[in-house]
């Protein structure tokens, strides 16, 4: 449903890697307030999701996802980029880091 209505209603940003005429991954993407009083960020640009299919990981593609999304970023003179990541998900953690994505705040859970 979420990537169904981002492609009607262009919200957020979708964009969608095709290769072959199959589908390699898609990135979404929006403008976005800061919330946090820890930082003198107003507003980001936010990476809402990077999926790459299995079969095109390691390829290329979710770089050139991630480089179209920035620069879009760039062209609404936007400074930064953001986005959360699970802590167990090392191999996605590895790709933001050699991107440059540094972290910057923990969110943190307790099971009641």
């Amino acid at each position: 449903r979420y990537v169904a209505k981002a492609i009607k209603t262009d919200k957020p940003n979708i964009l969608i890697a095709q290769i072959d005429d199959k589908i390699a991954g898609f990135i979404t993407f929006e403008k976005s307030k800061e919330k946090y009083s820890d930082t003198n960020i107003k507003e980001t640009g936010l990476i809402n999701e990077l999926l790459v299919t299995e079969n095109y990981r390691g390829k290329g593609v979710g770089m050139e996802l991630m480089k179209v999304a920035e620069q879009y970023f760039k062209g609404l003179g936007l400074q930064y980029v953001k986005l959360e990541c699970s802590s167990y998900n090392s191999s996605a953690l590895s790709f933001y880091d050699h991107l440059g994505y540094k972290n910057r705040q923990s969110l943190l859970y307790k099971k009641l």
